[in-house]
Protein backbone atom coordinates (compact mmCIF):
# COMPACT_ATOMS: atom_id res chain seq x y z
CA UNK A 1 0.00 0.00 0.00
CA UNK A 2 1.67 3.37 -1.24
CA UNK A 3 1.12 6.46 0.25
CA UNK A 4 2.99 8.05 -2.98
CA UNK A 5 5.27 6.94 -5.32
CA UNK A 6 6.19 8.13 -8.91
CA UNK A 7 4.29 7.13 -12.23
CA UNK A 8 4.02 3.52 -11.17
CA UNK A 9 5.15 1.31 -14.31
CA UNK A 10 3.94 -1.78 -12.17
CA UNK A 11 0.41 -0.61 -12.34
CA UNK A 12 1.43 0.04 -16.24
CA UNK A 13 2.49 -3.80 -16.55
CA UNK A 14 -0.85 -4.87 -14.88
CA UNK A 15 -3.06 -3.20 -17.34
CA UNK A 16 -1.03 -4.03 -20.66
CA UNK A 17 -1.40 -7.82 -19.03
CA UNK A 18 -5.55 -7.42 -19.17
CA UNK A 19 -5.68 -7.41 -15.03
CA UNK A 20 -7.69 -5.37 -12.81
CA UNK A 21 -5.79 -3.17 -11.00
CA UNK A 22 -6.84 -2.48 -7.09
CA UNK A 23 -4.50 0.31 -5.28
CA UNK A 24 -4.86 3.52 -3.36
CA UNK A 25 -5.29 7.11 -3.98
CA UNK A 26 -1.77 8.23 -4.22
CA UNK A 27 0.58 10.46 -6.03
CA UNK A 28 1.96 8.26 -9.17
CA UNK A 29 -0.95 6.13 -8.94
CA UNK A 30 -3.71 8.83 -9.63
CA UNK A 31 -2.26 9.36 -12.79
CA UNK A 32 -2.98 6.30 -14.78
CA UNK A 33 -5.84 4.59 -12.28
CA UNK A 34 -9.31 6.00 -11.79
CA UNK A 35 -11.72 4.30 -9.49
CA UNK A 36 -14.11 2.16 -11.09
CA UNK A 37 -13.21 2.83 -14.51
CA UNK A 38 -10.01 0.93 -15.33
CA UNK A 39 -9.32 -0.04 -11.33
CA UNK A 40 -10.00 0.42 -7.88
CA UNK A 41 -9.04 2.47 -5.44
CA UNK A 42 -8.81 2.49 -1.85
CA UNK A 43 -7.39 5.56 0.95
CA UNK A 44 -3.79 4.76 1.92
CA UNK A 45 -3.55 3.33 5.12
CA UNK A 46 -7.64 1.69 4.90
CA UNK A 47 -6.79 -1.98 5.76
CA UNK A 48 -10.29 -2.76 5.80
CA UNK A 49 -11.46 -0.84 2.23
CA UNK A 50 -8.42 -2.69 0.48
CA UNK A 51 -9.74 -6.04 1.42
CA UNK A 52 -13.15 -5.03 0.47
CA UNK A 53 -11.94 -3.85 -3.26
CA UNK A 54 -9.59 -7.11 -3.51
CA UNK A 55 -12.44 -9.33 -2.64
CA UNK A 56 -14.59 -7.45 -4.91
CA UNK A 57 -12.22 -8.02 -7.44
CA UNK A 58 -12.04 -12.14 -6.85
CA UNK A 59 -15.67 -12.46 -6.48
CA UNK A 60 -17.04 -9.98 -9.33
CA UNK A 61 -16.17 -11.65 -12.42
CA UNK A 62 -17.89 -8.61 -14.51
CA UNK A 63 -16.44 -6.21 -12.38
CA UNK A 64 -12.81 -7.64 -12.94
CA UNK A 65 -13.50 -8.35 -16.81
CA UNK A 66 -14.69 -4.79 -16.76
CA UNK A 67 -11.85 -2.96 -15.18
CA UNK A 68 -9.44 -5.08 -17.07
CA UNK A 69 -10.72 -4.33 -20.50
CA UNK A 70 -10.85 -0.89 -19.82
CA UNK A 71 -7.68 -0.69 -18.52
CA UNK A 72 -5.88 -3.07 -21.40
CA UNK A 73 -7.56 -0.36 -24.24
CA UNK A 74 -5.90 2.43 -22.31
CA UNK A 75 -3.04 1.00 -21.81
CA UNK A 76 -2.42 0.21 -26.10
CA UNK A 77 -3.97 3.88 -26.42
CA UNK A 78 -2.35 5.82 -24.29
CA UNK A 79 0.59 4.03 -23.21
CA UNK A 80 1.85 1.66 -26.37
CA UNK A 81 5.60 2.90 -27.22
CA UNK A 82 3.70 3.85 -30.93
CA UNK A 83 1.39 6.38 -28.56
CA UNK A 84 4.53 7.46 -26.54
CA UNK A 85 6.66 7.80 -29.29
CA UNK A 86 4.29 10.14 -31.26
CA UNK A 87 4.02 11.99 -28.06
CA UNK A 88 7.66 12.54 -28.48
CA UNK A 89 7.63 13.39 -31.87
CA UNK A 90 4.84 16.18 -31.74
CA UNK A 91 6.89 17.63 -28.73
CA UNK A 92 10.26 17.87 -31.10
CA UNK A 93 8.16 19.00 -33.78
CA UNK A 94 6.44 22.12 -31.79
CA UNK A 95 10.14 22.61 -30.35
CA UNK A 96 11.81 22.80 -33.72
CA UNK A 97 8.74 25.87 -34.69
CA UNK A 98 10.07 27.97 -31.61
CA UNK A 99 12.05 30.66 -32.34
CA UNK A 100 15.60 29.85 -31.20
CA UNK A 101 16.47 32.05 -27.52
CA UNK A 102 19.77 33.82 -27.20
CA UNK A 103 22.12 31.79 -25.27
CA UNK A 104 25.14 33.27 -23.53
CA UNK A 105 28.23 31.47 -24.14
CA UNK A 106 30.40 33.46 -21.10
CA UNK A 107 29.92 31.47 -18.16
CA UNK A 108 30.24 33.36 -14.67
CA UNK A 109 33.28 31.55 -13.15
CA UNK A 110 32.82 31.30 -9.37
CA UNK A 111 35.70 30.06 -7.44
CA UNK A 112 35.16 26.72 -5.94
CA UNK A 113 36.03 25.97 -1.97
CA UNK A 114 36.94 22.46 -2.68
CA UNK A 115 39.36 23.31 -5.56
CA UNK A 116 41.29 25.33 -3.07
CA UNK A 117 40.98 23.45 -0.03
CA UNK A 118 41.38 19.85 -1.45
CA UNK A 119 40.81 18.25 1.93
CA UNK A 120 37.56 19.32 2.63
CA UNK A 121 36.64 16.40 -0.38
Amino acid sequence: MSYAEGFSNTILEAMACGLAVVSCHAVGVVDCVRDDENGLLTDPGDVPALATSLTRVIADTSLRTRLATVALEECRRVYSWDAVGQQIVGIYRDLRNQPQAAFDTDLPITPCRFRSEPHLL
